[in-house]
């Protein structure tokens, strides 16, 4: 569940690390040492997927030395230690066969940070739903170490859990934070928000007289995924911060 892929052309973009890494909003991408990507959300969180804490049925390699990567102007990482992760139930429980709708985890550092976060906000209904459009940026195993890459695309099709994308990925880019920009309606101000939390490729149930529903070439339900952070999940992870 946890596969991603790249649909025909890459559409991958490198971030200049020396002009780009340390400002917003690039600069609240940080790497987990277990290989994902997270998402500043506070002065001391961290948005992440689960499934690079936990397997579902047992913490992963390195999670209990688990540190948080800061990219800095010149390629390399200031580490910061964690100090503790929430995870949701149904995902570390194992038992829930529906589990990969609850991929997304908080991680606590050892010291606050000094850098901009990016705030979260919930998607459900039509909020922020099916045409939006979405930017996240990562890091990824195929491209050259301690660089991140951007990308965007717009929501193909919704549930209440899922946002379903074609938007390229790559292992490593895991746990980034699919955000969106709107433009605030009494200041005029435009913001960006996370709805959402990068997971991986979904294969979605399809109509066989919907032929193209999915990303090319594959098609037939084939998509990458978000977990879609509706009400219920924003509402959790404002009490883990």
């Amino acid at each position: 569940r946890n596969s991603r892929e790249l649909y025909g052309r890459h559409r991958r973009y490198y971030i200049r690390t020396y002009t780009y890494a340390e400002r917003y909003p690039f600069h609240t991408v940080v790497k987990l040492s277990t290989g994902c990507t997270g998402t500043l959300v506070s002065p001391r969180h961290v948005l992440t997927a689960a499934h690079c804490l936990h397997t579902g049925r047992d913490y992963t390699k390195g999670f209990r030395t688990l540190r948080v990567g800061f990219l800095l102007r010149n390629r390399t990482f200031q580490w910061v230690d964690a100090v503790q992760a929430k995870l949701p139930l149904a995902w570390t429980m194992g038992q829930d066969p529906d589990a990969s709708r609850y991929d997304y985890a908080i991680v606590r550092l050892a010291q606050r940070h000094k850098r901009r976060y990016m705030s979260i906000t919930y998607s459900e209904d039509e909020r922020f739903g099916r045409d939006t459009k979405i930017h996240f940026t990562a890091f990824e195993d195929d491209k050259p170490s301690n660089t991140i890459w951007y990308r965007t695309c717009f929501i193909r099709t919704q549930t209440n859990d899922m946002l379903y994308h074609c938007c390229d990925a790559q292992p490593g880019s895991s746990g980034a934070g699919i955000y969106a920009s709107y433009t605030d309606k009494e200041t005029g101000v435009q913001n960006r928000r996370i709805i959402g939390v990068f997971s991986g490729n979904r294969n979605v149930p399809y109509h066989p007289w919907w032929p193209y529903v999915g990303c090319p070439p594959i098609w037939r339900g084939n998509f990458n995924a978000g977990i879609r952070l509706n009400s219920l999940k924003f509402e959790q992870i404002c009490s883990w911060l």
